[in-house]
């Protein structure tokens, strides 16, 4: 903890004055730094009201804390502050902030099985293995039957257009040998192939260590989170796509499986910010193949 902190926080006990520390600490330190709202705001790539916030410590139209902190880290940096000095009065001020993960992207929730159609499929197995037990079942001494001239009965189990999923690649059909004059063709259940849909690009990220990150796309956020080291994240989306990547160091990007490497000029203070439109990635794809 450095002096500036030593010597504000002996006298906070409330969160007005938690927050006045913390603009005392801030403001002190831009000041002897000698640089302007507009002069911080350039070097650390902010927009002037965001800067202009964080000296009056009202952070309501900041985002979420993952956000406010990447930017008081910066703030430090610059002002060669004691790492997490800041960070530390922003946490008393917001206790809530120091252990946030935020919340579960729509892209991140797992899909719950389709217990209906997965139900119709076993009473299917169920009726085919009776019928089959049936026919076996005769004796011996018994004439056997005339041989049915009747087409084969087939047996259709649930497929894409009967149950509202996706689109599935069926296999081939496999015919099964008549035993007792009856033939029987079961069609075997249709294997689900992953897909993109048609316009969308799928995103993967790969994380060698924690980092926070913000992903957009043509029609909002896809994800805003703090990841752990050894996480990944996949999802589809429509181009352009934009970037915060808090560590870019620790992330790789690869579009529909070819790698992407992060702009040298996009990263200030370790922290990366670009975007990509839909040409950029079809080049990104012709220079790989």
């Amino acid at each position: 903890m450095s002096e500036h902190l030593e010597v504000q926080a002996g006298n906070a006990e409330t969160e007005d004055d938690w927050v006045a520390n913390f603009v005392a600490v801030l403001v002190a330190a831009r000041e002897a730094a000698k640089l302007s709202h507009a002069q911080v705001a350039a070097e650390l790539r902010l927009d002037v009201p965001v800067v202009r916030a964080l000296d009056v410590g009202d952070f309501s139209a900041l985002g979420p804390p993952v956000f406010i902190k990447g930017h008081l880290r910066g703030y430090e940096k610059l002002l060669q502050l004691s790492p997490n000095e800041l960070v530390a009065l922003y946490e008393r001020i917001h206790p809530s902030a120091k252990d946030w993960r935020g919340p579960p992207s729509q892209h991140e929730q797992v899909k719950p099985a389709n217990l209906a159609q997965w139900g119709l499929i076993g009473v299917l197995i169920l009726a085919v293995i009776a019928v089959a037990a049936f026919l076996l079942s005769g004796s011996p001494d018994s004439a056997a039957p005339e041989e049915s001239k009747e087409a084969p009965l087939t047996l259709l189990l649930p497929d894409a257009a009967t149950s509202g999923e996706a689109a599935v690649e069926a296999e081939p059909v496999v015919q099964v040998t008549p035993q007792a004059g009856l033939p029987v063709a079961v069609v075997a259940q249709p294997k689900p192939v992953a897909q993109t849909a048609p316009g969308t690009t799928r995103v993967t990220l790969v994380f060698a260590d924690d980092c926070w990150v913000e992903v957009a796309d043509a029609s909002g956020r896809l994800l805003v989170n703090e990841i752990s080291a050894g996480s990944s994240r996949e999802f589809a989306g429509v181009a352009p796509f934009s970037f915060v990547l808090g560590d870019a160091k620790a992330v790789q990007v690869s579009f529909d499986g070819v790698p992407y490497s992060v702009p040298v000029w996009s990263i200030r203070d370790n922290t990366a910010r670009f975007k990509l439109t839909a040409a950029d990635i079809t080049a990104l794809k012709d220079s790989a193949q």
